[in-house]
């Protein structure tokens, strides 16, 4: 996903995988992205992932303007109906059409 937003020419944030998701919801309203893409490939604790998702990430996405992503081979399978994100994704299919829809402001990517 980063790949393809940085080549058409978004700003691309990539924030890891360690982030801690506190600070990512510090980083979403201090910067007020179009985008926020959070992979889902490895979650240590699913319970606290939807927690922290639907009540840090979402919100923070949501204040700001944001579209929420979360993306990965687990999904939609294993969260399904459980996550409040805009979209649920496990092909970059998915998100293809939402270059449309942005404007050329900024993309937070957190994997």
């Amino acid at each position: 996903m980063k790949d393809y937003y940085s080549t058409r020419g978004r700003r691309v944030y990539d924030l890891g995988q360690d982030i801690p998701r506190n600070d990512l919801a510090l980083f979403i309203e201090a910067r007020s992205p179009n985008l926020v893409a959070i992979s889902a490939d490895i979650v240590e604790d699913e319970c606290k992932f939807v927690y922290d998702v639907n009540n840090k990430i979402v919100p923070a996405s949501k204040r700001s303007g944001a579209i929420s992503i979360v993306g990965g081979a687990r999904i939609p399978s294993d969260f399904s109906g459980r996550l409040r994100c805009d979209l649920l994704s496990n092909n970059i299919s998915d998100i293809m059409p939402l270059h449309e829809r942005l404007s050329k402001r900024k993309v937070a990517a957190a994997k």
